[in-house]
């Protein structure tokens, strides 16, 4: 019924079989997404990037991540999904230049004050808005920054939406080092504050799981309703790293935008490689507040856990092992400690290090 009074609100007399929503042009600044599942790293990656000459302060924009799981599902058309990212975007960067929707809340990690000018912010706004800023974006071309999850299936349309305007970050890491942060989500947010979940998640009966196993066999969603959390996480983990193995036949034809995988490791002992592609991209140079950044995330370090002490990471079972181990084998064998203690059960010990043996081959060939 209301759909119904919806179409025939207005002149109901024409078909409208050829006709659809979109927007009518769009901004041609660059923009930039740093991607990765949960406890990849993707909160050292996207300070680094948001230093950079001409880049913007990263924001969390859930919205994309809802709408991509809306298409996932089949709950809306492409169509819809394109014109929203476009809407989306546009606005965004229209909002920044007035320091509208920008975070000043001083402790968060997207904060004005965590960026590398927060006076830009600051002054952005006293000056003049509305018709006096489409100009000025098109004259300073900023760079928008955004930090996302699970986004990677997405990445075909992303690039058919923004072509070379578009950089995809996507961040990657042993999960023997993402087990415990991703334990430690499902258990105080996932299970015990699911109104704090601003995730769309995929129901089958009274089990749910993240929207990604929308399609996934009715048996996985028995497992899941019987599983521990521990077991949930590995079984999380192994579905994520099929994909990534799985993921170079998947991306078989030439895209126009510009696609990275970092994996963590690699980044945090040795990041020039990676540095100098983002630099190609943004058309910037190393500059002042880069190196500072860089210094800040402990980049280049000699172990993979030497980074900063941060509250959100004591939260998610950090630890300093610079204090305790020298190599980065005697960090990797006190970290498979710590694990085997969380899980307390030998087989799925035992998958987990099949898991984080796994990645290390293919990251050692690949990268």
């Amino acid at each position: 019924m209301t759909i119904n009074l919806i179409k025939f609100a207005f002149d109901n007399s024409f078909q409208t079989t050829d006709r659809r929503i979109g927007k009518l042009k769009s901004f041609s600044n660059k923009i930039i997404f740093v991607n990765g599942f949960n406890g990849s790293g993707k909160t050292l990656f996207s300070p680094i990037v948001s230093s950079i000459d001409g880049v913007e302060q990263f924001t969390f924009p859930y919205e994309i991540e809802w709408m991509s799981a809306l298409l996932y599902g089949g709950e809306i058309t492409e169509n819809a999904y394109s014109e929203f990212i476009k809407i989306y975007l546009d606005q965004l960067v229209y909002n920044q230049m007035m320091s509208r929707s920008s975070n000043f809340r001083p402790s968060d990690l997207s904060s004005i004050f965590k960026y590398k000018n927060p006076f830009i912010y600051i002054k952005r706004l006293f000056l003049t808005g509305d018709n006096s800023v489409v100009p000025r974006i098109y004259k300073s071309k900023p760079i928008t920054s955004l930090t996302t999850c699970h986004l990677m299936p997405f990445y075909p349309q992303l690039d058919s939406i923004l072509g070379d305007r578009l950089l995809f970050i996507e961040t990657i890491r042993d999960p023997l080092f993402m087990f415990q942060q991703l334990l430690i989500l499902k258990k105080s947010v996932i299970n015990e504050l699911p109104e704090k979940d601003f995730t769309f998640s995929v129901f089958q009966g009274e089990t749910r799981s993240t929207y990604l196993d929308f399609y996934s066999s009715y048996d996985l969603f028995e497992k899941i309703n019987k599983s521990s959390p521990e077991e949930a996480v590995i079984d999380y983990l192994e579905r994520m790293q099929n994909f990534y193995l799985e993921l170079e036949g998947n991306l078989n034809h030439e895209f126009k935008s510009t696609l990275i995988i970092i994996p963590f490791e690699k980044f945090v002992t040795s990041p020039d490689i990676w540095i100098d592609k983002i630099l190609d991209f943004t058309g910037s140079k190393r500059s002042k507040a880069l190196i500072i950044e860089m210094k800040r995330q402990s980049v280049p370090r000699k172990l993979l856990t030497s980074g900063r002490n941060l509250k959100i990471y004591k939260r998610f079972g950090w630890i300093d092992s610079a204090a305790q181990c020298g190599t980065l084998e005697v960090e990797r064998d006190m970290y498979k400690n710590k694990i085997k203690e969380l899980i307390d059960d030998d087989n799925l010990y035992r998958r987990l290090m099949l898991l984080s043996s796994t990645y290390n081959s293919w990251v050692e060939n690949k990268f």
